[in-house]
């Protein structure tokens, strides 16, 4: 899926980020974020141009794609593009996430 993901899209390089809490599903159970994070890692491994970040895992509280993509972008020369790719289980809740407006001019979704 990730790879046909890069073919469609065109893109050099796909991050695959675990999040630590995810605002919209306090209180559900998930598995604990070390665990995320092995699970990603393992399901990547070998896949050229594919990385796994700990940004997220390594946070206290709440996981905002704002700030993700806010630390993304720092790494990255100045107008380089980003997608931002979510579950259709996310779409119908995207107007109550953090600073949506702002996320949606810095990213395709």
């Amino acid at each position: 899926m990730i790879e046909d993901l890069k073919a469609e899209l065109g893109v050099d390089e796909v991050i695959v980020v675990p999040t630590n809490v995810s605002p919209h599903k306090q209180g559900k159970f998930s598995a604990p974020k070390d665990i995320r994070y092995q699970m990603a890692k393992a399901a990547v491994a070998g896949m050229a141009g594919v990385t796994v970040s700990d940004f997220d895992v390594n946070r206290e509280g709440p996981s905002y794609t704002i700030d993700l993509v806010n630390h993304i972008e720092a790494q990255y020369p100045q107008g380089s593009k980003f997608f931002f790719v979510i579950g259709d289980d996310n779409v119908e809740q995207l107007d109550t996430w953090k600073d949506i407006g702002e996320l949606i001019k810095k990213v395709d979704l």
